[in-house]
């Protein structure tokens, strides 16, 4: 895709964020059909965020560090360098306010996906980034919607937590990161009028 370039998330994406959260917090992660869709897990749960974060914080950055890779993060990499070229990747993740998250989330980078570790921007206002012939790969809703208001195409990963809840339960994700990748070339051929 000459001239585009494309913004990987990390959590819920690229890392299961979610999972590790929930085995942190001794509680389920979207047992119930209408947990669906919420993406702030610690409504569902009934406490303040303060309380959730806390408990992530107790030691922050082995937390961050040591999140597994989530069954797609792979395949999503390649998908991404694939269509745009290694060199027009970078990572775009929104860093938690505790100080080790930061630099948790490079060593994280750096230990699987090294071929991005000078491509890492943290931002928690994603759509400041987005723009015309940008992609985002994200799996937070709001995330997609600012980005798109700012000129850029964004593809929600499912997951349980965003409006596309109904894929991830159907394994179905790859096959929608590749639908979105497919609209590029749909979007790059109306704009050179073919």
């Amino acid at each position: 895709m000459n001239g585009w370039k494309c913004y990987l998330d990390m959590d819920g994406v690229l890392d299961d964020f979610v999972g590790a959260a929930c085995r942190e917090h001794v509680r389920p992660c979207y047992d119930k059909p209408e947990h669906y869709g919420i993406f702030d897990m610690e409504k569902i749960w009934g406490i303040t965020p303060k309380a959730f974060w806390s408990k992530l914080d107790v030691d922050a950055y082995k937390f961050w560090r040591r999140l597994e890779k989530t069954p797609e993060a792979d395949e999503i990499v390649q998908l991404a360098i694939d269509t745009f070229g290694v060199e027009n990747v970078a990572i775009l993740t929104a860093a938690a306010m505790h100080p080790m998250c930061a630099a948790a989330k490079r060593d994280w980078i750096r230990e699987y996906y090294p071929q991005f570790e000078k491509r890492i921007i943290y931002a928690q206002a994603k759509g400041f980034v987005g723009g015309p012939k940008k992609v985002l790969i994200d799996d937070r809703d709001r995330n997609i919607e600012d980005w798109e208001a700012a000129g850029g195409v964004g593809i929600l990963v499912p997951r349980l937590w965003n409006k596309e809840y109904q894929y991830a339960k159907h394994n179905q994700t790859l096959d929608m990161i590749k639908a979105g990748l497919d609209t590029l070339e749909e979007i790059t051929n109306a704009a050179n009028g073919g």
